[in-house]
């Protein structure tokens, strides 16, 4: 973020004497309480959202005050603006009278202004009136003579207007340039977030990659037919946005916990560089695409994306917190993936792949949930957060993983030496040579994960490393040398 300071000596002076007020929502912490605070209660039960209608009948501030009454939130994992807030406590130092000024509910208000502890007073929404714009203004005139305002929106103009010296939080330049029109600024926060790359962020299109698993049932049998593979490319994007729409559900669920992980905290969502709102219209704009980009595909295709939705929902909700269960459906996930790509074009899917497929992708979810808790015991935390398992489970971990990852290459050898393998290739003993390159890939990836070199995401490691690529590779040259 980058601060930029215009103030004059003047203006600096009356600074030290008169009130600093600074707005709460995109300002001193970069995202929305309300819509925390609802995102909050949601998650304790959905039916929740058919009170919060009746209560917003009543206005935004009897809204607020009812949510607030509902909810236990931790004002530490709020996703503060650093520049901000030193800024507050350094014109606190000097002298100045700081104020949270904000519309968020006053409960949750003194609870954000006795976590910085750099507040002198609080005002905020009562359960009354919703204290914004001219609302606001009124309130912080009722008490001071000279102020300091500090806030990010249009809303916020006639407070700026009448303010000594008036400060703002921008999210990018255009912001800044309409906001300039109506008032002359002191002090500007500069946020410097390209908004297409957060919503490209929080789509996860690496992830994508997983997908590339609904060309493998077409690949193996060896369909060579150019309509089939036109398909199964509208099958792999329907995929791709329908789990892009689950990842974005999923960070929404866990914003709370991704903010204290050492490195989900800088997600799109908990970082607060897109708000709730955003992440709650793009949900549903993808799983359209998903729909429209499955129509090419064949019938029995709608059932497995529709399973693999309903199979992402109840994860996201409950069973990621289900010990053993969470390995289970994350390798579900992958299988789930050539099963849609079989279907999709009307071919029979082999048991060899889905047993080996299962199999493996078990292992590489024991690779996820060790990772994560190597990263936890190396911070002297004792748990995962949202999660059943804790760092002693690192050992059986490991071992889990590592089994499973050697019985889908036993499966493999099983395969080669079965008599369907002369229907599909002319040399079958060329395929004995991706044993020894799976036995090196999962002994390394094992290896690396105990050595603490993982990425606590499996797939973003494949995706930045060489070997992988050398060995996924000369598996897939051989595969064509045996046809």
């Amino acid at each position: 973020m980058e601060c930029r300071h215009r103030e004059k000596r003047d203006a600096d002076n009356a600074g030290e004497k008169m009130a600093l007020c600074v707005d709460l929502d995109g300002t001193l912490i970069n995202t929305d309480m309300l819509l925390e605070s609802s995102l909050c209660l949601l998650r304790k039960n959905p039916l929740y959202i058919f009170f919060m209608l009746f209560w917003s009948l009543h206005g935004r501030g009897y809204l607020k005050r009812k949510i607030a009454q509902r909810i236990t939130f931790d004002p530490a994992t709020l996703p503060y603006n650093a520049e901000v807030l030193e800024y507050v406590k350094k014109r606190r130092d000097k002298g100045a009278i700081t104020v949270l000024a904000t519309a968020s509910d006053l409960g949750i208000a003194k609870a954000i202004a006795k976590e910085v502890g750099c507040f002198d007073e609080v005002i905020a929404t009562d359960g009354g009136m919703n204290l914004t714009g001219k609302k606001k203004l009124k309130e912080i005139q009722a008490r001071f003579d000279l102020f300091e305002y500090i806030g990010n929106e249009f809303r916020d103009i006639p407070i700026w207007q009448n303010a000594v010296a008036a400060s703002v939080v921008c999210k990018n330049k255009s912001h800044l340039k309409r906001l300039s029109k109506k008032v002359k600024f002191t002090t500007v926060f500069m946020r410097n977030h390209t908004y297409l790359k957060e919503i490209i962020r929080a789509l996860r299109p690496h992830q994508w990659v997983k997908n590339v698993l609904i060309f493998a049932p077409l690949f193996l049998a060896h369909v060579k037919d150019a309509g089939s593979w036109g398909v199964a490319l509208c099958a792999f994007l329907s995929f791709s946005f329908c789990a892009s729409a689950f990842y974005i559900v999923n960070d929404l669920i866990d914003i709370t916990s991704d903010r204290v992980h050492p490195t989900k905290k800088f997600r799109p969502f908990a970082s607060g560089s897109l708000s709730i709102a955003a992440g709650a219209a793009m949900a549903p704009l993808l799983l359209l695409l998903s729909a429209l980009f499955a129509l090419p595909a064949e019938p029995e295709f709608y059932w497995v994306l529709g399973g693999y939705a309903i199979l992402t929902a109840l994860y996201s909700l409950y069973l990621k917190k289900i010990l053993m269960v969470d390995l289970i459906v994350l390798a579900s996930f992958y299988t789930l993936r050539l099963f849609a790509g079989a279907l999709a074009v009307n071919i029979t899917i082999s048991h060899w792949l889905l047993a080996f497929s299962m199999f493996l992708f078990f292992s590489l979810g024991c690779v996820k949930r060790y990772s994560e808790l190597y990263n936890i015991r190396e911070k002297n935390g004792d748990r995962a957060s949202g999660r059943c398992y804790v760092v002693d489970d690192l050992h059986q971990i490991s071992q889990l993983g590592s089994a499973s990852g050697y019985i889908s290459v036993l499966v493999m050898a099983l395969y080669i030496t079965s008599p369907q393998i002369t229907q599909l290739y002319s040399r079958p003993f060329l395929l004995w040579l991706i044993c020894p390159l799976m036995f090196y890939w999962i002994g390394r990836v094992w290896l690396l994960t105990n050595r603490g070199e993982m990425h606590d995401d499996p797939v973003v490691f494949a995706l930045k490393d060489g070997v992988s690529y050398l060995v996924g590779a000369l598996a897939a040259a051989i595969v064509l040398c045996a046809v």
